[in-house]
């Protein structure tokens, strides 16, 4: 046996001492955890598959482990992962930080505001940002999240929910955006609330003020349970949580591109100057009746 099927025994053999300390079967840990109870079992015979990092720590939260016992249990998933040359522990620093679109245009016209609402992020534990549909707030949010995720030790994950019709599948929305997959417990929201639990994490939920109802209770929920965890909204209306921190996102303003009328006979006169002397009085008097045309025409 080679020391990285030692290494899976041993984790193996200290979840199911667990396990059956909490006296749960294979079943009931798999139902707490959110996970497969063919998972439960393939950990415990000290499968080949190195567990995920956030599988783990919703072991950890099912089986109530804390302290040394729940140390015990990463730092043996942490050494398979190191000495695992199928599945080497990613550096930290390569790890990303935000699930943000690849940004294809420049952010123009906000500067003001995004100064402003940066502080707010770190701030309030819930800042929704409020407006009418196509002003701009979702464009605001992504760059407050590409500004402030290096900030959060676990990032900043956006929620898409423009497409999202069901009430009931927002937890699972949620989960997957954080990196929870393949969830196989009822209480989904359950799950995500221990998994969120213990992470320092910026969670944007963008557009939803058709799911106002279902978005307020999960950020209640969240907001009470995960200590950690910052929310930004963006929504037609308020969430109407309490701690809720509001702006409002107004329509950008629009530059007059209107052309000016002459004040007087001297302005086309100083425009024109320049070329009285090298071009033809037919070319000077087209110039001045194009810039001076508006003024005579409200006459």
């Amino acid at each position: 046996m080679d020391q990285a099927q030692a290494q899976a025994r041993r984790f193996g053999d200290l979840l199911r001492e667990y396990r059956r300390a909490a006296e749960l079967t294979q079943e009931e840990l798999a139902e707490r955890a959110g996970v497969s109870p063919r998972s439960i079992s393939e950990m415990e015979r000290g499968g080949a598959h190195v567990p995920r990092r956030d599988t783990v720590a919703l072991l950890a939260t099912a089986l109530g482990l804390s302290g040394p016992q729940r140390e015990a249990l990463e730092a043996l998933v942490h050494e398979r992962r190191r000495q695992s040359t199928a599945a080497p522990l990613e550096p930290v620093s390569q790890r990303p930080k935000h699930n943000l679109p690849r940004l294809l245009t420049s952010f123009v016209g906000r500067e003001l505001e995004l100064a402003d609402l940066a502080p707010l992020v770190a701030s309030s534990l819930l800042l929704t940002l409020v407006g009418a549909g196509g002003v701009g707030k979702t464009r605001l949010a992504q760059e407050l999240m590409r500004q402030q995720a290096a900030s959060y030790l676990d990032g900043a994950w956006l929620v898409e929910l423009a497409g999202l019709t069901d009430a009931s599948l927002l937890p699972g929305a949620v989960a997957a955006a954080v990196g929870l997959q393949d969830i196989q417990a009822r209480d989904v929201s359950g799950v995500l609330t221990d998994y969120l639990g213990h992470q320092h994490l910026l969670l944007v939920l963008d557009n939803c003020e058709h799911l106002v109802d279902a978005c307020a209770r999960l950020v209640v929920q969240l907001l009470r349970a995960c200590r950690e965890l910052h929310i930004l909204v963006t929504s037609r209306e308020p969430l109407a949580v309490p701690g809720e921190v509001i702006r409002r996102v107004l329509p950008l303003e629009v530059p007059d591109l209107r052309p000016r009328r002459c004040s007087s006979w001297s302005s086309p006169t100083r425009l024109v100057a320049p070329v009285l002397t090298r071009s033809p009085r037919s070319t000077v008097w087209r110039l001045s009746m194009t810039i001076c045309a508006p003024r005579w025409a409200g006459r």
